[in-house]
């Protein structure tokens, strides 16, 4: 093996900054430091039909018996968030032959094949100890910070300029560590979201997230779903790069009067693509108005950096939120710059590279975006307010529903045994939809018949959601009702619920008045209708594509990856 094959000042450079920036190499390096040789199991089927080493590490087997293998290390150094999503990203797929390939060719590494045992073997190379001196402990441990640098988010309440402090160190360190260091990364990203700034929505928050599920918008989030897929689903357009494959960032503004439910939207597609089997996908919401209304220029500047980095590290598969897209504004008349005009940049240079990106611009005032951004738009969805009286029905009764199962669960399981909160929502909907279907009607026809405001979905969400804590908590009659002893059977059960739930009916539409905050009134959402009605019919014919290309993608992936929501009719 030539242990030079190119200028030895380059070799080491790249040799150090793989160690330092790449998980792949930086593993295997130090595992190689421990042992002389490393094992993984991919298996006599795979090696059947393999000649060369290097491309067994492109397949899926090895990506598994790679992050098995090193599980502790890979969470010691990057963090279990980053190893969870590692798991299921095709992110070791895509870089491990580059990196362990080029430390072959260095002579670092040696890659063969043992197809008795059905293995890939990893040793130590001929020039092994010509640069091991260059893998010091100190030269690329992502997650080494001195203990006297407190780095962790503060809980000050002088809250902003804490944040700049706290900022200001950790971007510092991360010049200093290189851009590519997870964990400083890990560690700027948890200070912003502890500020509400930035949220990152990993597999594990999506898996834990509970929320109601609100028919009257299946439609709006199906079509969202069909729009991710064309930027982010391999079995569409294939696993290469964006680069190869000419993908460019696909941007769909989403707008709606306020309160009409977009903002939770992003929980919903985050658990589609985990159920369609497209889990590697990283998602980050940006919230727009507070980004550039409590921090100044630079810093907006300096966090949008961090971003795009973490973007890009993330191998291309994201899902960017922009919630409250009314701070993207370009404020062209401004001489100096502003925190605006600072993210709209950075918002439009999201397209100057091929990327596998979903751009998600959330707005209640559209025209308030810059145009230059509304320019680029791919796709438009509106979320109409919900008003009529079918929609209200399933929303009430889909809302007490998930409402009470989580009371319920939380101060009387005693009740339920080993039912799951949505055993006992569907419970609590069949008695709805049955027996109390009279009373659920009567709240409905009180909540629409109001001579001028109207019913939002956020009005009914907040009502509800408070409604229920009052009535658990403070009202005398369910007090001494829960004080009864468990039901002895299933109909003893069947009955108090519906006592239960026939007393909160009768008092529910006062819940939502005095918890659901102001209703907007029937001038007001006319007004807004009048004044996008252009926008408006713009997203019915956008929307009316979507279905079409969702009709086309359905004939393409195999059915079973497609959710039984989703094999709906046209």
């Amino acid at each position: 093996m030539d242990c030079n094959p190119g200028p030895i000042d380059d070799i080491e450079l790249r040799l150090q900054w793989l160690y330092r920036q790449s998980l792949i190499a930086h593993t295997v390096i130090d595992e190689l430091r421990e042992r002389e040789e490393l094992e993984y199991d991919i298996g006599h089927e795979v090696l059947k039909h393999t000649k060369e080493a290097y491309k067994v590490l492109e397949n899926w087997k090895f990506r598994d018996e790679f992050c098995s293998k090193h599980r502790s290390k890979i969470a010691k150094l990057f963090g279990e968030s980053v190893l969870s999503t590692l798991r299921i990203q095709e992110v070791i797929k895509s870089i491990a032959k580059d990196d362990l390939v080029f430390l072959e060719k260095v002579g670092l590494i040696k890659l063969s094949l043992d197809k008795k045992r059905g293995r890939l073997v990893i040793r130590r190379g001929d020039c092994w100890g010509e640069y091991e001196n260059l893998f010091s402990p100190s030269q690329g441990q992502p997650g080494k910070v001195k203990q006297e640098d407190s780095l962790e988010p503060s809980d000050s309440p002088e809250t902003c300029r804490q944040l700049i402090e706290q900022l200001s160190a950790l971007l510092e360190r991360l010049e200093s560590d290189g851009l590519m260091n997870r964990v400083i990364l890990e560690r700027i990203f948890a200070l912003l979201e502890k500020y509400v700034l930035i949220e990152r929505i990993t597999p594990d928050k999506v898996v834990g997230h509970r929320a109601p599920w609100l028919k009257s918008y299946r439609k709006q989030v199906e079509l969202l779903t069909t729009a991710a897929r064309l930027v982010l689903d391999p079995r569409l357009f294939g696993w290469r790069s964006a680069k190869e494959e000419g993908i460019n960032p696909v941007l769909v503004m989403i707008f709606g009067y306020p309160g009409s439910g977009k903002t939770p939207l992003l929980y919903e597609l985050a658990k589609r693509m985990l159920n369609e089997r497209i889990p590697w996908v990283e998602f980050i919401k940006i919230n727009c108005q507070r980004l550039t209304s409590l921090l100044e220029p630079d810093q907006v500047k300096q966090i949008l950096r961090v971003v795009l980095e973490w973007i890009d590290t993330a191998r291309e598969f994201v899902v960017l939120f922009l919630d409250e897209a009314e701070g993207i504004a370009f404020e062209r008349r401004a001489e100096v710059s502003s925190s605006r005009r600072e993210l709209t940049f950075w918002v439009m240079s999201l397209w100057d590279m091929p990327r596998r990106l979903l751009i998600l611009l959330i707005t209640n005032y559209p025209d308030l975006v810059d145009e230059a951004i509304r320019s680029r738009t791919d796709f438009t969805i509106y979320f109409p307010i919900i008003y009529r009286r079918k929609q209200i029905e399933e929303a009430l009764v889909e809302l007490i529903g998930f409402f009470f199962a989580e009371k319920l669960k939380e101060i009387k399981d005693e009740w339920f045994l080993d039912k799951s909160e949505g055993d006992i929502a569907d419970k609590v909907r069949k008695l709805l939809e049955t027996e109390l279907w009279e009373d659920v009607v009567r709240v409905v026809n009180q909540l629409r018949t109001q001579p001028d405001s109207c019913c939002t979905l956020r009005n009914l969400y907040e009502g509800l959601k408070s409604g229920v804590k009052f009535f658990f908590c403070h009202e005398a009659e369910v007090l001494r009702e829960l004080e009864k002893n468990t039901p002895s059977n299933e109909e003893a059960l069947r009955e108090t619920l519906t006592s239960l739930l026939r007393l909160f009916l009768s008092k529910v539409v006062d819940y939502i008045h005095a918890f659901g905050g102001i209703f907007p009134t029937y001038k007001d959402i006319c007004r807004y209708e009048d004044r996008y009605q252009d926008l408006i019919k713009t997203s019915r014919e956008s929307m009316m594509k979507l279905e079409e290309l969702r009709q086309k993608i359905a004939k393409v992936i195999p059915t079973y990856v497609l959710g039984e929501d989703e094999e709906m009719s046209s």
